[in-house]
């Protein structure tokens, strides 16, 4: 079992003022959020919240059972009828690590704009970003375009909305 951190709700905000600045430095004005279910949902909110962005959806994907990585599981999916009009999209998590998850849903909104003619620009925003250099550590298969902070892959990082509840 990898070494545990515990973040509080003030390493949260602090990590999602210093997304928002990112974001609003960039200029780039989103008019839709998604946020990836679970980690991704209080931050989704808050992220709306700060930058004013009304239509928020969700998707919810499975990536770990407990401390344990296993396949990509789609447990809903992301509509693109719902995608309809939206021209930057900004995809929240609460953590890159292998990077699967959020390939996986650039993977699927590609498909949407090449199949479903949607023009829908993404980019992707998360608290934290493991980066690892080792094989047993490799860099995530995907980056996020705004991070708040970076740590290593040997730290499980724990939620404050993780706490006392049960993996199942």
């Amino acid at each position: 079992m990898s070494e545990k951190r515990y973040l509080g709700w003030d390493d949260v905000e602090s990590c999602v003022r210093k997304l928002v600045e990112k974001i609003e430095a960039s200029e780039t004005k989103y008019d839709c959020i998604l946020g990836l279910a679970n980690g991704g949902l209080v931050p989704t909110c808050l992220i709306a919240k700060a930058l004013h962005i009304k239509k928020v959806l969700t998707v919810s994907i499975k990536s770990y059972s407990g401390e344990t990585a296993h396949e990509i599981q789609f447990l809903t999916s992301i509509d693109y009828k719902d995608l309809k009009g939206v021209r930057n999209l900004l995809i929240v998590d609460d953590l890159v690590d292998r990077g699967e998850t959020l390939f996986e849903v650039e993977k699927i909104l590609g498909y949407y704009n090449y199949s479903r003619k949607i023009v829908c620009k993404f980019d992707s925003a998360v608290l934290y970003t493991k980066l690892g250099h080792s094989t047993d550590s490799p860099y995530p298969r995907v980056l996020p375009t705004y991070t708040a902070e970076t740590t290593t892959p040997d730290i499980w990082l724990v939620f404050p909305w993780e706490l006392n509840i049960k993996d199942d």
